[in-house]
């Protein structure tokens, strides 16, 4: 039995980059298959990964995503998003992002708000959560970006900025054509 070794894990998850490059490099593949996605709207929901930077160091977290995304013209599509995750660490917590998302054929931002949890060591710290994003078929791959703007008035300092990968694999349900 092989001893446990924190290094191994964190390399692991240091592989997130460079998914997101590679899926960044084959967007033009698909963007020429000619798919039509005018009057479509779809449900979608699914389990999310990330591996982000803060001010504390590297943080894995945990969790489910569910949008709402429907294509009132040919390739440009509109929508709501929310979040949930379980941030690992130091200090874990629970993570919640809401907001609308805007795509143009497989890529998109997501734009909204960010709350994450207080406890003993942090505060409890609402910010602004951006996230340009690439989904191919069940994959979504994206940047994210959450700036903290308020924090509770307390003792302990406040969560800092969280910037890092996410993947998420979610099932897309089409509820119109």
């Amino acid at each position: 039995m092989k001893a446990f070794h924190p290094g191994r894990r964190l390399h692991r998850l240091s592989r997130t980059p460079l998914l997101l490059v590679a899926a960044l490099l084959f967007a033009p593949l698909a963007l020429a298959s000619g798919y039509t996605t005018k009057g479509l709207l779809f449900l979608s929901a699914g389990g999310l990964v990330s591996g982000t930077m803060r001010p504390e160091g590297f943080v894995p977290a945990y969790g489910v995503e569910a949008s709402l995304h429907g294509y009132p013209r040919e390739d440009v599509g509109i929508g709501l998003f929310g979040q949930w995750q379980e941030v690992q660490g130091e200090s874990p917590h629970s993570r919640f992002a809401v907001g609308p998302q805007l795509s143009y054929r497989m890529v998109g931002m997501e734009l909204g708000a960010t709350y994450e949890g207080g406890d003993a060591q942090y505060a409890r710290t609402v910010g602004l959560h951006l996230a340009p994003f690439v989904s191919i078929g069940v994959l979504t791959a994206s940047l994210r970006l959450d700036v903290p703007l308020w924090h509770e008035s307390r003792d302990v300092p406040h969560r800092g900025y969280d910037v890092g990968g996410v993947l998420a694999i979610k099932i897309p349900l089409p509820l119109k054509r």
